[in-house]
């Protein structure tokens, strides 16, 4: 059953790479490491500006927007506000933030989200995040390992 609840998820990821060039795959070349799209031959695009758009576009046509670009500073951070995969009444606003640490960059992720959500739902966004960032643009920045 779902019910209104509200989740605020914050983790940090540590790459062996520059600032810049984790913020270039993050908004250049997220096709290449995001695996939590709808359609499975879908391009994932992100816009890098304010009010661009973080989106999948479809094979055959449309496709879904994540969210919107709020909150800009190049190389070091952005904030993006939309459903983020919902498609119910559900908001929410996710950051990174990109900081030098050493010789890699350390990426902080915030994600707070609000609506009808199932109690799996946390869980769910946790885990994927880790995925998300911890393995998969992990992987794609150190290795040029691409998940599609």
């Amino acid at each position: 059953m779902k019910e209104l609840k509200y989740v605020h998820i914050v983790q940090e990821h540590l790459i062996n790479a520059s600032r810049e060039k984790v913020f270039k795959a993050l908004t250049q070349d997220t096709s290449s490491w995001w695996s939590h799209s709808i359609e499975e031959d879908s391009q994932v695009r992100f816009e890098a500006k304010l009010g661009g758009h973080f989106y999948e576009e479809f094979k055959q046509g449309g496709g879904f927007l994540y969210a919107t670009v709020i909150w800009l500073k190049p190389g070091e951070e952005i904030e993006l506000m939309g459903p983020m995969g919902w498609d119910g009444p559900v908001t929410g606003v996710f950051s990174y933030t990109l900081e030098e640490k050493g010789e890699g960059t350390l990426v902080k992720l915030e994600h707070k989200f609000f609506g009808p959500l199932s109690g799996e739902t946390e869980g769910m966004y946790i885990e994927g995040w880790r995925e998300l960032l911890g393995s998969n643009l992990k992987n794609y920045v150190e290795e040029g390992r691409k998940v599609r």
